[in-house]
């Protein structure tokens, strides 16, 4: 009986020490899991920590490029814009202003035609806004021509026969529409203006019209204005030239 006991003692020994051993293993087990996990998490930490660097370093490099080259297309446009003021400055320095272009024009005519530049330069010297003239205007009736009439009365002249001036307008109509011989006033209305030597200046649109000639170191300046049926009035003044 005393051995029997003693048999049962020793199998309770042995197997609380297998409960302990079991637990033991156990918590070695979970212990060992947790650190692998630690360690495996801690791995993809740190290359993920590696990623990130080696990202952030692209990154950088493409911002570094891109403010390179912003950098060089600012000083290409800072160029750009120099030689475009200094364009506009030529431009405006040698391109004559819209109401200064006719001057321009018919001082470089002028040259050509074989006249000095320094006549030019002393007629517009001594050009000034008053003038000095007769002030006793002559005045001519004039027929204004139309294709169904030429004849008489159809030229009037000025400046001792110097300057021949005509006139050709659009036929008025009647109240039927047919066409009469003299010129309709409502109509714009073409005026030449001959000078001794064939050539010609013309002043066209609806009456009165303004016209001036220089001849020599004399201006004479012309208006005219609608009369009676198929007249018109040419006036004329002389003035010092220039």
């Amino acid at each position: 009986m005393f051995l029997g006991l003693h048999e049962e003692r020793r199998n309770r020994r042995r197997r609380i020490r297998y409960i302990f051993l079991k637990w033991i293993a156990g918590i070695l087990l979970v212990a060992a899991a947790g650190l692998y996990a630690y360690e495996f998490g801690a791995g993809l930490s740190i290359a993920e920590n590696e990623r990130l660097v080696r990202e952030n370093a692209r990154l950088s490099g493409n911002v570094e490029r891109q403010r390179q080259i912003i950098d060089e297309q600012k000083t290409t446009i800072e160029g750009e814009l120099l030689r475009v003021e200094e364009w506009r400055k030529r431009y405006e320095r040698d391109v004559p202003p819209k109401n200064l272009k006719p001057i321009y024009e018919l001082a470089q005519e002028k040259i050509n035609a074989g006249v000095e530049p320094s006549r030019l330069i002393f007629l517009i010297e001594g050009a000034e806004n008053t003038r000095s003239c007769d002030e006793r205007p002559v005045s001519k009736k004039l027929y204004v021509k139309t294709h169904l009439y030429q004849g008489a009365n159809s030229s009037v002249s000025f400046a001792n026969n110097a300057i021949t001036i005509t006139a050709e307008g659009e036929a008025a109509t009647d109240a039927e529409g047919r066409q009469e011989q003299w010129w309709d006033q409502d109509k714009p209305v073409s005026v030449r203006f001959t000078h001794i030597g064939g050539k010609v200046s013309e002043a066209t649109g609806r009456l009165p019209l303004h016209h001036s000639i220089v001849a020599g170191d004399k201006e004479y300046r012309f208006t005219v204005t609608a009369a009676n049926k198929g007249y018109a009035m040419v006036s004329g003044d002389r003035c010092l030239f220039p």
